[in-house]
């Protein structure tokens, strides 16, 4: 019995736990019957899950693209910060070929999701189409905000810099269609700044510097080109053309060859080359020698200049040179011998006009080419001396002087590495080259290297020990280090040889302690004294040199250089600058005098004041001698006590005239004219002074204006018709007498001249800090600092625009402002000593004395004259 209820009791607990285990025939939960239970929203409620987003993406492989934009809107509303529901929205827009409201919905996914690949692709297609479609409606700059960005997500970059250089390009084209130069130069720099290695924005912008007839800029623009691309030949052509349109004729010559070398059939080389046989016979029998009596110089005088070197004397060399050309004009030796005996002396603009006459007869002499670099290079016109060195290195002319000059003009530009380029290849050549040598110690002296400097120094003076610019430096750079004792053992060895009018002798002197002997004044008069007559004396001729001078219809006489030592050719004829009959002249200070004038062309006689001034009488006397100092400090002793005397202003204009300055003369017979406005002689005065200046549209406006009020003045004006349009002036003469009308406080005639200078030169940086200047005079302070941002925006390497935009900042008592912009100055490129100086003393007046004396150790290692020394002195306050 208990076995039969043992059995039942187990196969009912083996039934129990089968059921329990089947769960009664369901399916088992897979829940945690214990755990938290958890509410998951219905099928309905999941929103943009993978099954709707599989459902949008269906939607657009079956091509139902609007249906796809239903489905993402829908949850594009719902959850606006879901990245894939706007790129599938901007899909499907895309599909529909709606492609700015596809553009919004892509940049909206890639902000949510900035790394997704996709999205940033997707867009950048959006982009390029777009580009391509506003260049297509003509409207390149949308094109270049596109692809710009394209550039960004780094989308088929090759392709899309193309594409961007080609939207610049037309861009360029448009702006410059509407005359907005300036604007499309900005686009082409841009471009470059973008696309550092693409040459087509370098090409355009060169082309658009040639065009607007800044060519040196526009050389230095396609050297860096041809340097980044060797291989591009459109740079080539444009480099080539560039020096035809220059006048270097056998320079675009030299290229045009090595094009066809390379690419016998191009079809632009070949043209530029039947241009150029057309120019001038491309054989060496074109070139005719010069006459023997042109280049062979007389023994006699030879053996003058001799005697004179040896003692230093330039001075005598000079006067020996110049009389012997006025008996024989056309020794051309004579005239490259002046340029150089002029460069020694210090008169670099004498020695740029002379070498300039000599190659006005002997253009091809790369010895005359090489010195002229050399006159600019000092004159601190560094592009002019690059231009020219470089075209002397392109043709294979490059000997130890030209690496070394090379050299020279790379270090003032501050490319340093390019000045040690070249100054390593002529101690290649030559490794005891005494110039080269100097000019490592120099870098080496202002980088604080001296022991460096020492050694060059000491190699250089070894080589060439009676150079004493060699002995002053060799001591300054002991001196700047400590070493006063050492640096005083390297003057003292300097007196055996020491001539006190060289330069440098006065300075090893000056830094002895010792008296420098005080050399006569040399004059530096360019014509004989003016002819200044008295009423009822006899007319003084002027000399043959004075006439040919004043005769611009002689071929055989150089014009006479202007203020800036640039040859000026008259607009207008010679104008007697006497005027027949009497002139009353009623001056506030003077009763009514009347003054007789004679009709005698090329004197100008006036009558002495009416008070019998015996100042006035001595300067009429001493102009008449010839000493133009004496005349000229007689007139303004005059002036100061009546600074309307008509017949002083005119004098001293003529003085001014005869000693070649243009500029204090236009200023003169300017100020005669305003204290007898309706004066004929004072208006023919200074329309032949602002032509000879360069001021050819002002001479030529002013003209007209004499016309209007004189008609009988026509007759002294033939070539001076109704209708005629005005001259160009020479961009080069604003900025002379900008300064002194500044300095004679006349701001508003000022303004008026400078208008027409940015008018004639829009592009000319230089003039846009001028008219800053004028308009600072003129308190128009808010206009002075948006024209002289605009001279930074285009030319940052001048010091002159910061400069003036903290001299502004100083006067609104914003010194922090200044201050940086006086720090800015400080970094310019073309920084020379004398501006350098100038932000010392405004460093000082703004109580940066600190930052001012920093400077000054500074300005101690640069290469200074005789006068930079002075200043330097007198801010250090040593002796």
């Amino acid at each position: 019995m208990n076995r039969i209820l043992r059995v039942c009791l187990s196969t009912l607990s083996v039934i129990a736990l089968a059921f329990g285990l089947a769960g009664c025939g369901s399916s088992r939960s897979r829940e945690n019957p214990v755990g938290p239970t958890k509410d998951r929203p219905k099928a309905a409620d999941v929103g943009p899950g993978w099954e709707q987003n599989v459902r949008i993406r269906s939607a657009l492989d079956q091509g139902d693209a609007p249906r796809a934009e239903r489905l993402a809107r829908s949850i594009v509303d719902r959850q606006p910060a879901n990245a894939e529901a706007h790129f599938l929205l901007g899909k499907s827009l895309l599909s529909q070929k709606k492609l700015v409201p596809a553009r919004q919905y892509l940049e909206k996914a890639t902000v949510l999701q900035p790394e997704n690949s996709l999205y940033r692709r997707t867009l950048a297609e959006n982009l390029d189409q777009g580009a391509q479609e506003a260049l297509q409606k003509d409207d390149p700059k949308q094109a270049i905000n596109f692809w710009k960005r394209c550039i960004t997500f780094k989308y088929k970059p090759k392709q899309t810099e193309k594409n961007l250089a080609g939207a610049y390009r037309q861009l360029g084209e448009v702006l410059r269609n509407e005359k907005k130069d300036s604007e499309a130069e900005a686009a082409f720099r841009d471009a470059i700044s973008i696309m550092p290695d693409n040459p087509l924005p370098r090409l355009d912008l060169a082309n658009l510097l040639s065009e607007t007839d800044r060519l040196l800029e526009a050389e230095r623009v396609l050297k860096e080109l041809i340097d980044l691309k060797p291989s591009f030949e459109p740079g080539r052509i444009a480099y080539a053309r560039l020096l035809y349109r220059m006048g270097d004729i056998r320079g675009s010559k030299a290229w045009t060859e090595k094009i066809l070398s390379m690419s016998p059939e191009n079809p632009e080389a070949i043209a530029l080359k039947a241009e150029l046989e057309g120019e001038v016979p491309m054989t060496p029998s074109a070139v005719s020698a010069p006459a023997a009596s042109d280049l062979d110089a007389d023994p006699d005088i030879v053996q003058k200049l001799t005697i004179l070197e040896s003692s230093s004397n330039f001075k005598g060399q000079a006067e020996i040179l110049e009389e012997y050309l006025i008996a024989h004009p056309s020794a051309s030796w004579a005239q490259l011998r002046l340029g150089m005996v002029l460069e020694r002396s210090g008169d670099i603009t004498g020695a740029l006009s002379a070498v300039n006459r000599y190659l006005q007869g002997q253009p091809e002499d790369s010895r005359a080419q090489f010195f002229k670099a050399r006159c600019l290079q000092l004159s601190g016109d560094l592009e002019g001396a690059l231009a020219i060195l470089t075209i002397l290195d392109a043709e294979n002319k490059s000997n130890i002087q030209v690496y070394d000059e090379l050299g020279q003009v790379y270090a003032k530009m501050g490319q340093f590495e390019k000045a040690k380029t070249y100054w390593s290849k002529a101690l290649k050549t030559d490794p005891d080259y005494a110039s080269v040598l100097f000019s490592f110690g120099q870098l080496a002296m202002e980088q604080k290297n001296t022991t460096e400097a020492k050694s060059y120094f000491d190699r250089a003076v070894q080589k060439e020990p009676f150079n004493l610019k060699f002995r002053y430096f060799a001591g300054l750079n002991l001196k700047q280090a400590g070493l006063d004792s050492e640096a005083l053992a390297v003057w003292k060895s300097a007196k055996v040889n020491l001539n006190p009018s060289d330069l440098y002798g006065a300075r090893i002197l000056r830094a002895l302690g010792e008296p420098v002997p005080v050399a006569p004044p040399i004059s530096n008069l360019t014509a004989p004294p003016p002819a200044l007559l008295m009423s009822g004396e006899p007319t003084i001729q002027p000399t043959p040199v004075a006439t040919a001078q004043r005769k611009s219809a002689t071929p055989d006489v150089p014009d006479v250089p202007n203020a800036t030592g640039m040859p000026v050719a008259p607009v207008t004829p010679d104008i007697p600058v006497a005027q027949a009959g009497p002139v009353t002249l009623n001056t506030p200070d003077r009763p009514v005098t009347s003054v007789t004038l004679s009709s005698q062309t090329g004197a100008s006689p006036v009558a002495p004041p009416a008070d019998g001034d015996l100042a006035y009488t001595a300067a009429l006397d001493a102009a008449r001698g010839g000493r133009f100092p004496e005349a000229i400090a007689g007139f303004e002793t005059v002036l100061q006590n009546d600074p309307a005397n008509f017949n002083a202003l005119i004098n001293l204009g003529k003085v001014y005239s005869a000693q070649g300055n243009h500029a204090q003369a236009s200023l003169q017979y300017q100020r005669a004219l305003l204290a007898a406005p309706e004066n004929q002689h004072a208006m023919k005065a200074l329309i032949r002074s602002y032509s000879d200046l360069g001021l050819h549209r002002q001479a030529a406006e002013l003209t007209k204006s004499a016309i209007e009020k004189f008609p009988s003045m026509a007759a002294d004006f033939p070539e001076m018709k109704a209708g005629s349009s005005l001259p160009k002036s020479n961009p080069r003469a604003y900025e002379p007498f900008i300064r002194l009308l500044l300095q004679d406080h006349h701001p508003e005639e000022a303004q008026k001249i400078i208008r027409a200078g940015i008018e004639e030169n829009p592009d000319n940086p230089k003039l846009l800090v001028l008219e800053g200047e004028v308009l600072y005079c003129l308190n128009q302070l808010d206009q002075a600092e948006a024209t002289l941002r605009r001279a930074i925006e285009m030319d940052n390497a001048n010091p002159l625009p910061f400069l003036k935009l903290g001299d502004l900042y100083a006067a609104r008592k914003d010194f922090d402002q200044a201050f940086a912009q006086y720090q800015l100055a400080q970094k310019a490129k073309f920084l020379d000593p004398d501006t350098a100086f100038e932000i010392v003393d405004r460093l000082i007046a703004i109580g940066k004395s600190t930052e001012g004396n920093l400077l000054l150790s500074r300005i101690k290692g640069m290469n200074l004259s005789e006068s930079q020394v002075a200043k330097l002195r007198d801010r250090k306050g040593t002796p």
